[in-house]
């Protein structure tokens, strides 16, 4: 009995955390777009590389991306429709005087560095994704738990919940899952997953961290936006040579 009693309370737990990201979807789904800081970390091919601090455009519809990361300049941009439906990159530092690249966005080039291909950017999908893993969970609770805590989280006061799976096949592998939602915007504000890891003293270790700050909704963009910044350097050999043409 208390086994069962358990579970309820543990389901009861986890339809909360669910009817919290239904919210935010909601949210989400009705803004055109939006511009954040995003902070990632992830662990690609059983390497965790070193946190990132990213420039974000998402526009919802059509779908579009823009990255800009901090360290180096280096920017991703993809356009539903165009393009053919491929990613352009500029490389970072002075690999961004070799040009762009096209490339498919499942392709091993594009995900080198990444677990997810830029289709899946935003926090759209990813409070989709969190949905979908939750949802079973609702109604039969077994094997996982749900804790519910008011916090402060990058400044935000925050609805947080961590929830926590007995086995690698309850929620596709993870071992635990805390996220934050801003109290305020009701927008995700972060998410952490763990896996299974024997070779850990807590028995998990980080498989990815995304971090939204500054989010700004509803901005209007254009498809302008979304389009690669032109380099200053590119920027006076064009006018050099215009110059010259001109002169002569």
């Amino acid at each position: 009995e208390n086994v069962k009693d358990a579970q309820a309370t543990a389901a009861t737990e986890i339809a909360r955390c669910c009817a919290a990201l239904l919210k935010t979807h909601q949210k989400l789904s009705q803004m055109s777009d939006y511009s954040a800081t995003f902070y990632m970390r992830e662990r690609v091919a059983g390497k965790l590389l070193a946190k990132q601090q990213v420039a974000l455009r998402v526009r919802h519809r059509p779908f579009s991306v823009h990255l800009k990361w901090v360290d180096d300049g280096r920017e991703v941009v993809f356009v539903e429709g165009r393009n053919n439906d491929r990613l352009v990159v500029k490389p970072g530092g002075l690999a961004a005087l070799v040009g762009t690249l096209e490339l498919e966005p499942a392709g091993a080039r594009a995900m080198e560095e990444t677990r997810y291909p830029i289709t899946e950017a935003g926090m759209l999908v990813l409070v989709e994704k969190l949905i979908a893993y939750q949802k079973p969970l609702v109604k039969d609770a077994t094997g996982a738990t749900c804790q519910m805590v008011s916090d402060l989280y990058e400044g935000e006061d925050c609805d947080s919940y961590v929830l926590t799976y007995d086995d690698p096949s309850t929620c596709d592998g993870y071992a635990k899952t805390t996220l934050h939602i801003s109290r305020e915007s009701g927008l995700l504000v972060s998410i952490e997953n763990y896996g299974f890891d024997k070779s850990s003293e807590s028995g998990t270790s980080l498989i990815e961290h995304y971090v939204y700050t500054n989010v700004k909704p509803d901005v209007g963009f254009n498809d302008g936006d979304f389009s690669l910044t032109r380099s200053g350097f590119t920027g006076r050999i064009r006018t050099a040579v215009a110059q010259r043409n001109a002169s002569q």
